[in-house]
């Protein structure tokens, strides 16, 4: 934040953008795995 400042960026935009890129690349690769591993189901056949 304090990097930025010195640039002029607003600071709120950082914030906003940092938010962003942490959603892209955490929660949004959670959800849709979790979706997947949840809708998994593994078949006990017998031979």
């Amino acid at each position: 934040m304090f990097f930025f400042g010195k640039l002029g960026v607003n600071e709120w935009i950082v914030v906003f953008i940092s938010t962003l890129m942490w959603f892209l690349n955490v929660v949004l690769p959670v959800v849709i795995g979790s979706y997947f591993v949840l809708k998994f189901r593994v078949n006990h056949e017998e031979h």
